[in-house]
């Protein structure tokens, strides 16, 4: 059983049942912790991440935003990386070329950061920009270490195949 008025408690177990897929009862525990603990971006970030995915878009936004007021390079781009995947899922290429830029910004060795901004620029028809951004995404792959590049391999491949579905210069 876990202490009702241990927050850091409620803000580690929010975020692993949010890890975990467990939305709903993330959101509980992270509600309980925000109250408490509104000044830890990660906390914010976490609870932001959940409203997202309840389809409370705009409240959680707020809350993703006011963690990187907090701490602007917070989780070092993955946290931005984070947004972006939920717009690629829901079709947004606008926000997910908007969000994979703020992750690229911070991480240039993002692989999939470059990979979601080539993928959404090819679709908003910048093709300019999709071809940079898969060539940044291989150029990252080659200086990734080598216990990193079998993760990175599978954007590695997005990206080259994004490359040969853009036209011709």
């Amino acid at each position: 059983a876990i202490n009702p008025h241990d927050v850091a408690a409620h803000n580690d177990l929010g975020r692993l049942l949010l890890e975990a897929g467990d939305v709903e009862t993330a959101k509980q525990h992270l509600e309980k912790a925000i109250a408490r603990m509104e000044e830890s971006p990660e906390t914010n970030f976490y609870y932001g991440l959940c409203l997202l995915q309840t389809g409370e878009e705009a409240r959680g936004l707020e809350f993703i935003e006011r963690a990187f007021e907090i701490n602007p390079r917070f989780r070092y781009g993955d946290a931005h990386l984070e947004v972006a995947r939920y717009y690629h899922r829901r079709g947004d290429a606008g926000k997910t070329r908007e969000w994979a830029e703020r992750t690229v910004a911070i991480n240039t060795s993002s692989m999939e950061g470059w990979t979601l901004l080539g993928e959404a620029a090819a679709e908003l028809g910048d093709v300019a920009a999709a071809r940079r951004a898969f060539e940044s995404a291989r150029e990252a792959f080659t200086a990734l270490p080598s216990y990193l590049r079998l993760p990175g391999r599978r954007y590695l491949v997005r990206a080259k195949r994004g490359l040969r579905r853009l036209p011709a210069q």
